[in-house]
């Protein structure tokens, strides 16, 4: 029996899950659910209930959250060192998100080099939600990562184009639609 993994993807409707299993050199899908999230529902009473159809105990987990839970802007700084761009990148965002810094938590995705520096897409979720939300999961799935849900698709998506082609991936959901443009892996 290989390694297990969960993938969560939190969006406006659904919540989804994913259960794969790691054979040889080869993820073996072993069960996936797709449950309807009313608004207003209790986004970790929906995960348990995930998690106990799909008869998770535990493994891998990463759990997507959707746009609509974060806060992303789009910078240009004028670093290519991602020890620089982390430094700075608090002062970028202090101005223009409008819950306060020490409220949210925040990473980046660098998204392309240039001679000037680097562009970069950041993404802020306040702490109370992602807290309050990891809290009332003890005991049933403890995530491994949080993550914006599109990302780790564009990235698998990259990561096998080995022609390198650059494409568009689109991800339509009940209430809105996200777009992610990928240049050059």
């Amino acid at each position: 029996m290989g390694t297990k993994s969960l993938g969560i993807d939190i969006s406006d409707g659904y919540i989804t899950g994913v259960v794969l299993e790691q054979q040889r050199k080869a993820p073996i899908l072993v069960n996936r659910l797709s449950l309807p999230l009313p608004e207003g529902e209790d986004l970790a009473a929906a995960i348990r209930l995930l998690c106990e159809q799909l008869d998770w105990r535990e493994g891998l987990c990463v759990c997507g959250l959707p746009f609509s839970l974060l806060s992303v802007r789009n910078l240009a700084l004028p670093f290519t060192d991602v020890k620089k761009i982390a430094q700075a990148l608090p002062f970028e965002l202090e101005e223009q998100l409008i819950a306060p810094l020490d409220a949210v938590a925040y990473d980046f995705c660098p998204s392309k080099r240039t001679n000037e520096g680097s562009l970069v897409v950041a993404f802020a979720v306040e702490k109370d939600l992602l807290g309050s939300l990891l809290a009332d999961l003890q005991g049933v799935v403890d995530p491994d990562a949080v993550t914006p849900a599109m990302v780790p698709l564009a990235a698998q998506i990259a990561a096998r184009n080995r022609d390198g082609h650059n494409f568009l991936l689109v991800h339509a959901d009940l209430h809105s639609i996200s777009i992610a443009l990928v240049v050059e892996n």
